[in-house]
């Protein structure tokens, strides 16, 4: 509502006048000064300091038309459109400010002198971000023109709320698979680019049209790494020149191998279309064409001439034999001589100088490379035990036996050189053996050497030797005859003792080999008395060869003193081991069984202390103490006759028993004590008066056979039956033990078991027969649940044979042939547990499963869980097989109602080969699709006839 302009200017007057009269009248209109009174005034009593622009400003700026009270504190009280205060409002494009802070202003503008932002805190502010940056706000950075195209939020990619200059675009979690062109460039955008965004190169490999960056960069984080897809017949050269294309492995000529004429990168690196993960790496040169032709042409060196090896072309090491041959010369193919030493140039490994034509025979001095300088590479140079010579190698290394150069072995030193071809064959050679053979400029003597001043060949003759192409110092005999050796000699070797002068007069350790430490004591005696001439290869020459075999003289022995040597005193004597020697008291006096009888001592050369049998001498025949000393299995060996133990059990099992041996092992039974067999228990006399015993036998016969005294139950080849309170002869009677009063066995109590109290009481045939005390189910038997054996078969009569097949309570005969029928009364439960295929072996015909053609049973089977009995007679008597199941067969629908998946034609049509009386008929075209019932013809769903039984 507006005021007419007079009442408005004559409203204007009186209110001028009553301003004045009320300045008039107010009491700063009597103070002096009216400036000094304003200056005095402290507005931060206030509660809103004057400080920077608003310092400067007239009071009536801030409290119009003179009101002071409930002026604005706040910056939005005086800054807004429409409030009293007439200040600089904010602008229509502000930011929101709807959630900073109760729209506080100075949140964000924090000086007074002006409304300018230094910066903004988007503490708490995580999303949203185009609420302010979109353009349209006033001082608030937004996307730039030059920003890629996208409408996603700017916090899908600007995590940092200090600066738009930090991001990182998560393709994957933002959706951004596909068209990457968009942003990146290329082709496809006409190579558009933005700031900060990685473009499409100048110098990119050429793109098919259609495709995208992803068809090969398939990494989100970066455009390294992608993998390119070859197709058939691409031109390597295309794009892997040297910098041709940018982020394309590129051939390095620098340290690529030199390239073959015609040769492309496919002829040694495998084809990119073939790789899942193409790569230049494995590429294997020689096994192109361009390399197998390369090394057989002998230009190896091209590439292994040590400006490749980064490429793997190896070059000749440090160690390498010295030669300016080419390498195919040793590393050889399959042409080359000897054949493919590289494995087809795989490996530089293997190589044979020898066995090629420059080193078979070779062409320069051995040395060369056999100087020890070039031992890794198998060039071997002479061992620190090698003849000293200055000579080359191939002196006494020949191919003949080197075998052509392979081997350092088998050489030997031609002394013919020495001798002029004219080796001498016996002493003394001139130059002497000695004037080498040294020790320095040749092998000498040992340290152990016989002491001799005669020259090497005196015994060292060329038929032990192999001289002139010495091979061995060994094999050499001492001719104890021959002058010549510088030792004291025999003119004729002596054939007894004593010898002149005596052996041990140089065999005493020092001048030649003496006895050792463990030689038995020879109280004098000279070493020809046991180390024959015969014995120790002397003969009448003195060419003796060996210490061993001698033969110990007993013939001075003393009687009963053989244990002085025979107890282990002295090494390679036979002595007596009491680990396995039965127990002897005689001392020394071994010869009380091994008499010289048994030995062929003493005259005999090869003395035995085997074949002793220790019961056929006097201290055995008869025992002078109990058997148990020997025969309690501690003893039992193969060096002599067996002490045989009770546990014993190569072909026995002895009856348990504490007597001793000979109580049942007589001198009469055991041939002497010769053997074991032929002992026997006598029950009587002896634990009975008169045989057979009085019954029930006193005492009774567990009393003996428990176990432990003799055998019993538990000791039984199979677990024995429980016989509770019964004495072994209620089952085992006179007429069934076998031998008796000295019985040998026990016989089969199987008759007098099975019509004997609790044997024979009905239901409890399991009991024993349960598969590991008597026979059980047989594999294959019917399911019996909890019937009892005797249920179908027959309890045992006593007499012939127990046979579970014959002897059954339903038995019946079929063509000729008797056996068992089952005794349906005593099984409870479903037919189809027995008569399901897998019982086909048991009774006569076998518990027979549903024929081939029998009628689906599925059909009937859509109420209940039909069995057999629901169509057959449970009263049926099977006398002739499969057959006489049709007795008292009557078919059950089940309420079956016709249709799928139940169709009577299933069974009632006309030409089915189901075996079944089901009448079958076909007319007005009958089928699934017509079936009896379901098609309202015939009842129980149709109209004619009764159900399951008449058809009109």
């Amino acid at each position: 509502m507006k005021l007419p302009i007079v009442i408005y200017s004559n409203f204007l007057k009186a209110a001028a006048m009553l301003l004045l009269l009320t300045i008039g009248f107010s009491p700063f209109a009597q103070a002096a000064p009216a400036a000094k009174a304003k200056n005095s005034f402290d507005h931060s009593k206030t509660g809103f300091i004057l400080k920077d622009v608003h310092a400067t400003l007239k009071c009536e700026q801030c409290h119009v038309d003179g009101i002071f009270k409930n002026t604005p504190k706040d910056c939005a009280g005086c800054h807004s459109a429409g409030t009293r205060v007439a200040a600089t409002p904010r602008p229509i494009n502000h930011v929101p400010i709807s959630n900073i802070n109760n729209n506080a202003c100075d949140t964000c503008h924090t000086s007074t002198a002006n409304f300018l932002v230094k910066s903004y805190q988007h503490v708490g502010i995580t999303g949203n971000c185009s609420t302010c940056h979109n353009g349209q706000s006033l001082g608030v950075v937004s996307k730039p023109a030059t920003h890629f195209p996208t409408m996603a939020p700017c916090e899908y990619c600007h995590k940092n709320t200090s600066t738009f200059l930090s991001y990182q675009v998560d393709h994957l979690a933002n959706g951004f698979i596909g068209n990457c062109y968009t942003c990146h460039g290329g082709p496809q955008a006409g190579s558009a680019t933005y700031p900060n965004v990685v473009a499409y190169p100048s110098n990119h490999m050429t793109i098919a049209a259609g495709s995208d960056c992803n068809a090969c960069h398939q990494n989100y984080v970066t455009f390294l790494g992608a993998t390119f897809g070859h197709t058939p017949g691409s031109v390597c050269t295309t794009c892997h020149l040297p910098g041709q294309l940018s982020g394309v492995v590129s051939i390095n000529y620098s340290t690529h191998i030199p390239l073959p004429a015609g040769s492309t990168c496919t002829s040694c690196h495998a084809d990119p279309v073939t790789q899942p993960t193409p790569t230049f790496l494995g590429a294997a040169f020689h096994t192109s064409t361009y390399g197998s032709t390369a090394a057989a042409a002998g230009t190896c060196t091209t590439c292994h001439s040590g400006s490749y090896i980064s490429q793997n072309a190896q070059t000749k090491g440090a160690t390498h034999i010295p030669t300016s041959a080419d390498c195919s010369t040793c590393h050889t193919d399959a042409a080359g001589t000897p054949a493919n030493t590289t494995s087809s140039f795989t490996t530089f490994l293997g190589a044979k100088f020898h066995l090629t034509p420059s080193g078979n025979p070779p062409t320069g001095l051995c040395s060369t490379c056999h100087n020890g300088g070039y031992a890794s590479e198998n060039a071997l140079g002479k061992n620190t035990g090698h003849l000293v010579t200055t000579a080359d190698c191939v002196m006494c290394h020949t191919a003949t036996n080197t075998i052509s150069y392979t081997t350092f072995l088998g050489a030997s030193f031609d002394h013919n050189v020495t001798y002029n071809n004219a080796f001498p064959a016996a002493a003394p050679a001139s130059p002497l053996c000695g004037s080498c053979h040294n020790g320095a400029t040749a092998t000498g003597k040992k340290t152990t050497h016989v002491p001799t001043t005669g020259d090497c060949i005196t015994c060292h003759t060329n038929a032990t030797t192999g001289c002139p192409n010495c091979v061995s110092f060994y094999g050499v005999q001492y001719d104890h005859t021959n002058a010549a050796a510088g030792v004291a000699a025999y003119t004729t070797f002596p054939v007894g003792a004593p010898a002149s002068p005596l052996c041990s007069s140089c065999h005493n350790g020092t001048t030649a080999l003496g006895m050792n430490a463990g030689h038995i004591p020879v109280n004098g005696a000279d070493c020809i008395t046991c180390h024959t001439p015969a014995n120790t290869g002397c003969g009448t020459t003195g060419l003796c060869s060996t210490f061993l075999g001698a033969t110990f003289s007993h013939a001075a022995v003393a009687a009963g003193s053989c244990g002085a040597c025979h107890q282990s005193q002295y090494p390679g004597v036979v002595s007596i081991n009491p680990a396995i020697h039965i127990p002897q008291s005689s001392g020394n006096a071994c010869d009380k069984c091994h008499t010289n009888a048994i030995t062929g001592l003493p005259g005999t050369a090869t003395p035995t202390f085997l074949n002793v049998v220790f019961h056929q001498n006097a201290l055995g025949n008869p025992p002078a103490g109990l058997c148990s000393t020997c025969h309690s299995g501690a003893y039992v060996t193969t060096q002599a006759t067996p002490a045989y133990s009770k546990a014993y059990t190569g072909s026995f099992n002895h009856v348990a028993t504490t007597a001793d041996c000979v109580v049942c092992h007589t001198a009469a039974n055991t041939s002497s004590y010769t053997t074991f067999l032929g002992a026997g228990f006598t029950h009587s006399p002896g634990t009975y008066a008169t045989w057979p015993p009085t019954m029930p036998p006193s005492p009774t016969c567990s009393s003996c056979h428990n176990g432990v005294t003799a055998t019993g139950t538990s000791s039984a080849p199979t677990p024995h039956p429980a016989i509770g309170a019964s004495d072994c002869m209620t089952c085992h009677t006179t007429s069934v033990l076998v031998g008796c009063p000295s019985c040998s066995s026990f016989g089969m109590a199987a008759g007098v078991v099975h019509n004997t109290a609790p044997y024979n009481t009905a239901g409890s045939c399991s009991t024993c027969h349960n598969g590991a005390q008597a026979t059980g189910l047989s594999l294959g038997h019917i399911p019996v649940g909890a019937a009892s054996c005797d249920q179908c078969h027959s309890v045992y009569d006593g007499s012939g044979s127990i046979n579970f097949s014959t002897a059954a309570i339903s038995s019946i005969t079929v063509n000729g042939v008797s056996r068992y029928g089952m005794k349906h009364s005593a099984v409870t439960g479903r037919c189809d547990s027995c008569h399901n295929g897998s019982y086909i072996g048991q009774g006569i015909f076998g518990a027979l499963a549903k024929v081939s053609n029998h009628i689906p049973t599925a059909i009937i089977n859509t109420a209940a869980n039909t069995d057999c009995t629901s169509c057959h007679s449970t009263t049926i008597t099977i006398a002739s097989g499969a057959g006489d199941w049709k007795t008292g067969e009557h078919m059950n629908h089940n309420n079956a109602q016709g249709g799928a998946p139940n169709y009577c034609v299933t069974c009632h049509l006309k030409g089915v080969t189901y075996l079944s009386t089901a009448q079958k008929i076909s007319h007005n075209g009958a089928s699934t699709s017509k079936d009896c019932s379901s098609s309202s013809c015939h009842k129980p769903l149709g109209r004619k006839g009764t159900a399951y039984s008449s058809w009109n």
